[in-house]
């Protein structure tokens, strides 16, 4: 050994005789306490002292060979049941955490008891305690994970119900699509997007900025400029969408006139020649099926563009089976995510950036009508109408006539 190693020695020893003076406990004893390293802050010496004892610095029983140097456990043997603790050794967990939420246990329909609970996991660290079996809120976490509880949220899954015709409309909506789609004819879906407020108002959505975004704390629409109606037309042939946001109301009239630009600044050019048209739309809404001002409306369409338009409805409680719902809506709403509307050409601007990988385009064109609300048919609509209705399940599918044909 050189003189230097055992100098360094001896002040180590030196150092623990010190600690275990000042403590009144050997070294076992004092090891890893706060009190004991407060002693060696009051004498002076090195906290290392402390942790190895004077027995520490050479390897041999009750020795590490590390050195003393602080922190460093090379060579030391671990004692039996040493670690975390384990779930299985707390006695009374099983019978106190299963009796915590006793109360919250349900029976599903399928007769299956399941456990749910909406306290929090502090909440149940507390009751533990009450109950004599202390927890802290991550054994608490590990506890709920044994006994098959995970954070899940209400999932929109369950049909309001199922109409008996459902299937049987959904068979002959797709013979129409296949038909329509080989034929070279065109086939859109349509439905309105949901309302948004034009201000300073929040969305749904984050952005990458500089600065914080500030906006209004209430969303009251007094406050704004009004409200956006996005109504979309999406072409299932051609992969293309196209949204016609209005400020006033969603009427049927709004409704037609939107397919009545798509059909002039588009269909005319892509479908040239055909004299039909497929309208594939839910059941409610500016184009309800049950709504004479809507058919109304589909007439006056059918006779301006002088094509055959046939309308197929979707199922009651089907609507999110409609493609412009899964097609090109939800892309629309991730290209505006975040985004403040503080006016309709802001909306306009990004709604059109909406794009996908297999190739959406997205056009975004503002009409020029007026929409009011409480416009009702002609009385003699129903005499003179040139509405022709399926045999097969007339009240949701059926044609307008032009009058030219």
């Amino acid at each position: 050994m050189s003189g230097a190693d055992g100098l360094r020695r001896s002040h180590r020893d030196e150092d623990a005789a010190v600690v275990r003076e000042a403590v009144g406990e050997g070294p076992a004893e004092i090891r890893g306490d706060r009190g004991g390293q407060a002693g060696a802050r009051r004498h002076g010496v090195h906290r290392g002292a402390v942790r190895a004892g004077p027995e520490d610095g050479a390897a041999g029983p009750g020795g590490t060979g590390n050195g003393g140097r602080p922190g460093s456990r090379a060579g030391q043997e671990k004692k039996a049941g040493a670690g975390k603790r384990r779930l299985n050794g707390v006695r009374g967990w099983k019978g106190t955490s299963s009796s915590c939420w006793r109360s919250s246990r349900r029976a599903i329909r399928c007769g299956k008891v399941v456990l749910w609970t909406n306290l929090s996991r502090r909440e149940i660290s507390r009751r533990l305690a009450e109950m004599g079996s202390p927890a802290s809120r991550h054994t608490v976490r590990k506890l709920m994970r044994r006994h098959g509880l995970g954070q899940r949220k209400a999932r929109k899954k369950k049909s309001l119900g199922a109409h008996p015709d459902r299937d049987a409309q959904f068979r002959n909506i797709a013979k129409l699509k296949a038909g329509y789609l080989a034929a070279g004819d065109p086939v859109l879906s349509i439905d309105t997007k949901k309302k948004e407020l034009i201000g300073n108002f929040a969305r749904e959505g984050h952005t990458h900025t500089q600065v914080p975004v500030d906006v209004l704390d209430h969303d009251f629409p007094s406050a704004g400029e009004g409200k956006l109606i996005p109504h979309g037309i999406y072409d299932l042939a051609r992969n293309e969408g196209h949204i016609y946001p209005d400020t006033r109301h969603d009427t049927s009239e709004f409704c037609c006139d939107s397919i009545a630009h798509w059909w002039e600044r588009h269909g005319r050019r892509n479908y040239p020649g055909r004299r039909r048209l497929l309208l594939l739309c839910d059941g409610g809404g500016s184009n309800a099926s049950n709504r004479h001002v809507f058919k109304d409306a589909l007439q006056w369409l059918a006779d301006r563009l002088g094509i055959e338009i046939r309308v197929a409805h979707y199922p009651p409680y089907c609507s999110k089976h409609n493609p412009i719902e899964h097609r090109l809506f939800p892309h629309i709403t991730r290209a505006c995510q975040g985004v403040v509307f503080h006016s309709v050409a802001i909306a306009r601007q990004f709604m059109a950036r909406a794009k996908t990988s297999k190739g959406l385009r997205v056009t975004v064109d503002i009409l020029a009508g007026t929409y009011a609300t409480g416009k009702k048919c002609s009385a003699d609509f129903l005499e003179t109408m040139r509405i022709v209705f399926d045999d097969f399940l007339p009240r949701w599918n059926y044609r307008a006539i032009p009058m030219a044909i």
